[in-house]
């Protein structure tokens, strides 16, 4: 009998490597039927700056409600309902039940719609916790706050309490990293217990370091495109190009080093407040968002990642790609760089400059370079974590025999 897995997530874009869409095609691999139930709104879709920053990218914030295939996998989208922060899908319940699913599978901690699945003797529901420290919300400061008080104790009643409660029906909550693990307890109430880590994942079969002479080429034609020739240390971020994620602090760092005679090019992938600030800076490069498919030899023709502040999954797939990488001293997953890349004091614009002269060695960047794509391909590739998924689902439903009886 396979195991049929309901993946829940509240946004939901084609041609992105997040874990509603890479993570139900794994599981796909391992046997499972997987069906994705989304709401109608793009990832991102209700944030402020949608329309200027990812709409030419992505389109609109929200599609229309209705089924279809993606990449093999069926995707069901209900209409949205938003309440405060939250996002409630109509009709998710009554859709589930039709599929009848022996394993519900939501990808955030305690989302709204878990309220509907409270009462629910079948299936097992499990959960994930994504936030990081370095991006939830800082309840300490909020406590001691005049100013934030109110806000910190609306906090605790929507999210920790409520998680409290709604925590007594998941089997566990899945949280990618130590600092994930934190929250999920001290934010969302989930108890300690139910808590496992297991990260998240980059598709080693799309991200690879060269290994064809048609990729060469591609490398070489790329770079040529950017301005450069093999001479040059091509340092790569992609991602939102806003305050907090702080990419102009590269841009910085890059434009000291080309004043000091080194051959570096900075390229940023994507869009936001800094796009503007960071093309004034020298030897720096700004393309527009591309898709996730289409970004692995955009990789390849770089030679190291770099990401100043905040976790991103794409730190995951330049490692793929056999890239070094550059984080912040204050990231919550420090596993993601052992041996594999290097760390700098977040903020320090002369830090960074030093972390990227540093991989300016061949031997250095090189030997970090191959053990980020062991390390992606032993600890984060997609099938590696579908596989250790399964295994809590399966241990679950051996537990709970019954369940089988109840299927058949």
């Amino acid at each position: 009998m396979k195991i049929k897995v309901a993946y829940i997530s509240e946004y939901f874009s084609d041609g992105m490597g997040y874990s509603e869409n890479c993570l139900p095609q794994a599981l796909e691999r391992l046997g499972c039927e997987v069906r994705v139930f989304s709401s109608d709104l793009q990832v991102y879709g209700l944030n402020k700056d949608y329309r200027k920053i990812y709409e030419k990218f992505l389109g609109p914030p929200k599609v229309k409600p209705g089924d279809y295939n993606y990449s093999g996998t069926k995707v069901t989208r209900l209409k949205h309902i938003r309440f405060y922060k939250y996002v409630y899908m109509a009709g998710l319940k009554k859709t589930i039940l039709r599929f009848n699913p022996h394993i519900i599978q939501f990808n955030s901690p305690i989302p709204l719609n878990l309220i509907n699945m409270f009462y629910l003797k079948y299936p097992i529901i499990f959960t994930e916790c994504h936030q990081h420290k370095s991006v939830a919300v800082p309840l300490e400061q909020w406590q001691n706050s005049p100013k934030q008080y109110l806000n910190f104790v609306w906090y605790r009643l929507s999210r920790t309490l409520l998680g409290k409660i709604l925590s007594n029906k998941i089997s566990k909550c899945f949280a990618i990293s130590q600092d994930c693990a934190l929250i999920a307890n001290s934010h969302y109430g989930i108890p300690k217990y139910k808590i496992v880590q297991l990260p998240l994942g980059t598709d080693t079969y799309l991200f690879h370091p060269i290994k064809s002479n048609n990729e060469r080429q591609k490398r070489i034609d790329i770079r040529k495109s950017w301005g450069i020739d093999e001479g040059y240390i091509a340092a790569i971020y992609t991602g939102r190009l806003t305050i907090e994620k702080k990419p102009l602090l590269l841009a910085e760092a890059i434009d000291l080093l080309s004043k000091e005679g080194y051959k570096i090019i900075g390229i940023f992938v994507g869009d936001g407040i800094q796009s503007k600030l960071i093309k004034a800076k020298n030897n720096c490069k700004v393309i527009p968002f591309i898709k996730h498919t289409s970004l692995a030899d955009i990789y390849r023709a770089a030679d190291i990642g770099v990401w100043p502040a905040q976790e991103s999954m794409s730190m995951l797939d330049a490692m793929a790609t056999g890239l070094p990488i550059i984080v912040s001293d204050k990231m919550g997953d420090v596993g993601r760089i052992s041996n594999s890349g290097l760390t700098y004091k977040e903020d320090d614009v002369f830090s960074l400059k030093e972390a990227i002269k540093s991989l300016f060695d061949n031997n250095i960047r090189i030997g970090l370079g191959i053990n980020a794509r062991k390390k992606a391909e032993k600890i984060y590739s997609w099938d590696a974590i579908a596989s250790k998924l399964l295994d809590y689902y399966l241990a679950d439903l051996a537990k709970k025999k019954h369940i089988y009886e109840y299927y058949r």
